[in-house]
């Protein structure tokens, strides 16, 4: 939320102070990008790769309907 905010008062300082914000906001933009590639290599990492279906439960939920 903290870079969301950043870029938003950037953007609201208009181009009076371009040359002050636009790197502030660059740099924060691209620090939220990093934060949402780790998060979801991280999710893909620890809660994706070696799950497997329980297919018994599949099965008697589908056959439940």
């Amino acid at each position: 939320m903290g870079n969301d905010v950043a870029v938003g008062f950037g953007r609201r300082r208009r181009l009076s102070e371009m040359n002050v914000y636009k790197p502030l906001m660059i740099y924060n933009v691209m620090h939220s990008i990093t934060i949402m590639t780790d998060g979801c290599t991280n999710f893909r990492k620890f809660l994706v790769e070696g799950t497997e279906p329980n297919r018994k439960k599949i099965k008697e939920d589908v056959d439940a309907r």
